[in-house]
Parts: structure tokens; C-alpha cells; sequence
């Protein structure tokens, strides 16, 4: 079926960043909620509505802040993860200049993860960035034989004998950046059996083969996990998770390790991404009336714009790595996903007929008016993919439109540019605004 609708795509210019949609219209990624500007309220199921929308407010205000934080003062010295910043909430950073060196197939394992999903954030193919094939060097670095079989070399031409201070962090990186590329052959079996081999009898994961557990790179590992297909209720999943429950403080945060004296951004802001990547709200994991997502925003520093550490003493200041955390944290409990989950690569490559049609006129007439084809591309990609929308769409689509709530009365209202926009964020994500493969 061949929808015949627009979508007004609504990009905001801030400084060099372009931003697709406020983030609050992007909470019910499921494509169950939302605000109409005409009044009207599409019905809400989303698991991340379980905060009130005066906090939730506040985590968008905070999370915009971030941004500008980070885009101030990270660029240059943290560039992989500003754009992993903005993309989460939902902006891109046009022109990067990449790093040769970041590039190379000499790169450390570590870059190449980070490379990998930076492109992935700034809408760009890490298949062929600059003319380098990313993901497939990724991959090629995965030992197939010997006690670490699975394990990705931190680096090209390291071997199993000569590859000291084995990283698990790298390790859950590099299974998320390649789940999130796709389009490669690796042993994904084997690559999470030795991610799995570092598991201790606490649940928990530490940086690397023998470091103690802590709570950031736990959360990594459960996030890789998810990316393969685990759920809350999987052995070691169950297990992690249990870790980190038992790392929650009071106020509702979450310490970096059982030696830790008092919570902080990093690991609140990862255990929420965490917990996100297995379908668990973060709010939902509540201290009394305390939450992970209430501790976050008490670390939030409004003079600064960034997140501080800790609440107080040596470590209380603003850094990138605490407002990177704390913006991936906000960032999971506003659109219930977490970021590399939203970051998994959906390439759309192709208009139907009639959008390919419309495309070599350079728009088409609506309502005797005339639509630049710029205006019309989010709606030539929903049209043409209106068969891969997810199940709840795809029966908006059916019925040609949905109930909604108006001034207290059900209305039925027709389809239109707002739900076609939210149906492609709701079943592919919100790099699917951009439809950068087009």
C-alpha cells in the first residue's frame, strides 16, 4: 500500500547541530504516544510515561544542556562520544571531520568500537566511511580458535599470545558496534561465550579478565547481551542485573563498585541505559520515592550545564565521561531504549514508484499546493517502507488513521504528517528521520 501523505520535517538549526524533533515527541518509541499541536492525545502504553511530565521536562531541559555541555567542551577531546550526545537526543553534527588515525586499520580495537557507533550517531555508513570499511575490520580481528576464541584482538595482528589485559569492555563495545552496523559475518556465538567466561559469582563484570565487578561496565556486558537477544530473564542477564540492584543506594543511584562510598553520574546514567536494553524502566527500580532517574537529575549542574560526578568532595566536579553517562541515562528514560539499541542501523536504499516518481519532479502538488521534495522525503519513506513498520503502525495504516482524545471526547482523526513521523521513529528509530541512505 502506497500512502499519499507529507510529513513537515521540523529541523531547528542550533549553532553547527541540526536537530530532527524535540526528544519529548520522541518518549513513546513505540509509537503509542504522543501530543498532537491540535490538542489531541494518541493513547500511551510506553513504560518510560511512569514519570510524571514535569520531570520528564526536566530531563529533556537537562539533556539539551548536556548537549550544548558537551558539544562546548568535548568535541575535540571525547568526538566519538559528543556525537553519541547528540544523537541521543536526537540531533546530528554536520561536516565532522574525522581522524585519519581513528580510521586506519591500525587502529586499537577500543577506537574502532567508538568510530563504529559515532558513525552510526551522525546518520553516516560505518561500511564505507571515507572510503574505509569500519565494521569489517571490526570484525576480521575476532580470534577463531584457542582458549579465547571469540575474543576481538585489541588490535590488528595481536594474537592470542602476544594480547595482554584481555577487555571486557571493549569486548561488549565491539558486539554492540557490529549489531548495531550489521551487513558483516562474525561468530557472534563465540564472541559472547568468552564474554560470558568473565562472569563472576557476584553477577557483575569488571573492565577486564580479572578486575573485580563494578556497575558501569556490568551494564555494558548487559547491553551487548541484549543486543544479541537476551532479556531480563536470561541466566546471566538475571544474574547482572541482580548485581546491580544491589549497588543501588538509597537516594535512588547506584555505586561503581562494593567499595564505593556514595553514587555517581557514570554509574547511574550506564545502569539506566542498562536497564532500558532489556525492556525495565529505570523509574520503575524506585528507593521509597527515590529513582535512578530522580539521583541523575539531583547530579545535574544547571551553572555548568554538565553532570557532576558526585553530589560533594573531591570527585563532585563537571566531566565529560559523568555527562556523557547522564545524558545516555536521561536519554533511556525518555524514549525507553537505550542508546545503542536506537542506534541499531536501519538502512532505508529505496523509493517505490510513485515516491521515485515524485522524486524526479522534485515534489508534487497537494491541496493546490506545491511540495519541494525536501519537504516530502520522511513521507516517501514511510510510503515506501509502509510494510516494514512495526505491527502497531502498520494497523494505523490499515485503518487509515487512529482514536484520539479531544477535549475529552474520542475523535477519530485521519492519517496524517504527525503520525506518519512518529511511525517511522516508532519502528526504526529515530535515524530513520533522516533518511540519510536516500
Amino acid at each position: 500500500m502506497t500512502k499519499k501523505f507529507w510529513i513537515s520535517t521540523s529541523t531547528v538549526a542550533a549553532a553547527t547541530i541540526v536537530m530532527a524533533a524535540p526528544l519529548t515527541a520522541l518518549a513513546a518509541s513505540s509509537g503509542q504516544a504522543g501530543t498532537s499541536t491540535a490538542g489531541s492525545t494518541y493513547s500511551s502504553t510506553s513504560p518510560s510515561q511512569m514519570t510524571s511530565q514535569a520531570e520528564k521536562k526536566v530531563e529533556w531541559t537537562d539533556l539539551t544542556s548536556a548537549v550544548a555541555y558537551m558539544n562546548k567542551t568535548q568535541m575535540s577531546a571525547l568526538p566519538d562520544w559528543t556525537l553519541m550526545v547528540n544523537f541521543a537526543d536526537n540531533h546530528i553534527v554536520p561536516n565532522v571531520k574525522w581522524s585519519a588515525k581513528g580510521l586506519s586499520s591500525k587502529a586499537s580495537t577500543g577506537t574502532l568500537d567508538k568510530e563504529i557507533l559515532a558513525a552510526l550517531a551522525d546518520h553516516l555508513n560505518p561500511h564505507d566511511l571515507m572510503g574505509h570499511n569500519l565494521v569489517q575490520d571490526l570484525a576480521s580481528r575476532e580470534w577463531t580458535s584457542g582458549k579465547n576464541a571469540g575474543y576481538f584482538a585489541s588490535a590488528a595482528g595481536e594474537s592470542d599470545t602476544t594480547d595482554t589485559g584481555l577487555s571486557v569492555t571493549d569486548q561488549a563495545l565491539s558486539i554492540l558496534a557490529l549489531q548495531d552496523a550489521g551487513g558483516v559475518k562474525y561468530d557472534a556465538a563465540a564472541a559472547k561465550k568468552w564474554l560470558l567466561g568473565t562472569q563472576h559469582k557476584d553477577g557483575g563484570f569488571g573492565y577486564q579478565v580479572g578486575a573485580s565487578s563494578d556497575s558501569n561496565d556490568t551494564a555494558y556486558v548487559i547491553e551487548a547481551l541484549a543486543s544479541l537477544g537476551d532479556t531480563s530473564m536470561s541466566g546471566p542477564v538475571a544474574k547482572a542485573l541482580a548485581y546491580e540492584k544491589k549497588l543501588q543506594v538509597s537516594d535512588g543511584g547506584f555505586l561503581y563498585d562494593s567499595t564505593a562510598k556514595a553514587m555517581d553520574a557514570d554509574s547511574d546514567g550506564t545502569v539506566m541505559d542498562a536497564l532500558a536494553s532489556v525492556g525495565i524502566a529505570p523509574s520503575s527500580w524506585a528507593v521509597g520515592t527515590n529513582t535512578p532517574v530522580t539521583a541523575l537529575l539531583s547530579l545535574y549542574n544547571a551553572k555548568v550545564g554538565g553532570f557532576n560526578y558526585q553530589l560533594s568532595g573531591k570527585y563532585s566536579g563537571v566531566d565529560g565521561y559523568s555527562t556523557r553517562d547522564g545524558a545516555f541515562g536521561l536519554a533511556a528514560s525518555l524514549t525507553g531504549k537505550s542508546i545503542f539499541e536506537r542506534l541499531h542501523y536501519t538502512p532505508l536504499t529505496k523509493w517505490n514508484a510513485y515516491w521515485a516518481a515524485v522524486a524526479k519532479k522534485h515534489g508534487l502538488w497537494m491541496n493546490h499546493q506545491w511540495m519541494p521534495w525536501s519537504a516530502v522525503k520522511d513521507e516517501a519513506a514511510a510510503g515506501s517502507y509502509d510494510s516494514s513498520l512495526n505491527a502497531y503502525w502498520q494497523a494505523v495504516v490499515k485503518k487509515g488513521g487512529m482514536w484520539v482524545t479531544k477535549d475529552g471526547h474520542p475523535v477519530f482523526m485521519p492519517w496524517n504528517e504527525q503520525m506518519a513521523h512518529a511511525a517511522l521513529v516508532g519502528s526504526f528509530g529515530a535515524d530513520s528521520v533522516f533518511v540519510a541512505g536516500l
